[in-house]
């Protein structure tokens, strides 16, 4: 095994799936979450109530009902917790990348 096959090996271990947004990168706000509970309590209400109208009358009821409420702020953004990338780095992935900081800032490249 080269050094490059090595190196790549040990890197699998330096970093985790977000736990905030789920390797995503992005998480929804509170405003959206809150919005989307009330809109599909919605529609299992007016199914329940209402069972023989289609799937498309349904949720075409809840757009119009809900329309005024949507949030007025982005339905999703880059998650703070991983900044975008989907992963988090593990103690030992902060220790390596220190290093490589450190060797970097020696202009050894």
């Amino acid at each position: 095994m080269n050094i490059i096959e090595q190196l790549s090996k040990e890197l699998s271990n330096i970093k985790l799936e977000c736990p905030e947004c789920k390797g995503s990168g992005w998480v929804q706000s509170i405003e959206w979450q809150e919005y989307w509970e009330k809109y599909n309590k919605r529609v299992k209400s007016l199914e329940e109530e209402y069972p023989y109208l289609s799937f498309l009358d349904v949720y075409k009821a809840v757009d119009d009902e809900l329309e005024d409420e949507m949030p007025d702020v982005p339905e999703e953004t880059v998650c703070p917790e991983c900044y975008g990338n989907g992963f988090v780095l593990t103690e030992e992935g902060k220790s390596f990348i220190s290093l490589l900081k450190h060797y970097l800032s020696l202009e050894i490249i």
